[in-house]
């Protein structure tokens, strides 16, 4: 541990580095309310949490790529660019569930992805929603469904024409 708080400390004790982070700081009070870093923070954690569970899982499968765990640092910028804009779309627009949407399918993203790690692991899950989460995963969105199906529908209630 000394040697990180060494590595913390040569890092801030930088003028570069306390300027980007000053940069960083002032961004993020701009683009996001009080409120809102109370989201971000749990956000950050269950993407950390999610990319502790899969760095472990795939390194217990031999199956670790740096390519894979870069990407981590590519979905949080996404995540946190998602979150923004949509609070910035709040205060340009009278709507103010917008961003509570993107914050709740951003952390239901990643609690999806560690329940579904987390039983490779050997951690047990409730059957209830083991079985739940892989209908939900599995199951075929409504707009996917195929052109015969809804003409096989509309043939048996006469309700459904396609052009």
């Amino acid at each position: 541990m000394p040697y990180l708080s060494h590595l913390v400390n040569q890092l801030v004790a930088t003028p570069i580095a306390k300027a980007f982070f000053s940069a960083v700081m002032i961004a993020l009070v701009y683009l996001f309310d009080e409120d809102l870093f109370y989201a971000l923070h749990a956000i950050l954690a269950l993407a950390v949490i999610d990319t502790v569970i899969a760095t472990h899982l795939s390194l217990k499968l031999k199956q670790f790529r740096w390519e894979k765990f870069v990407h981590v640092f590519y979905k949080l910028i996404i995540y946190f660019l998602l979150i923004s804009s949509a609070n910035l779309v709040e205060y340009a627009l009278p709507i103010y569930f917008l961003d509570d949407v993107v914050i709740w399918f951003v952390a239901g993203t990643e609690f999806i992805s560690i329940l579904r790690n987390i039983p490779q692991l050997g951690v047990q899950v409730p059957a209830g929603l083991a079985e739940k989460l892989e209908t939900f995963i599995t199951q075929k969105p409504l707009n996917r469904i195929n052109r015969v199906e809804y003409k096989k529908l509309g043939k048996q209630k006469g309700t459904v024409k396609w052009r």
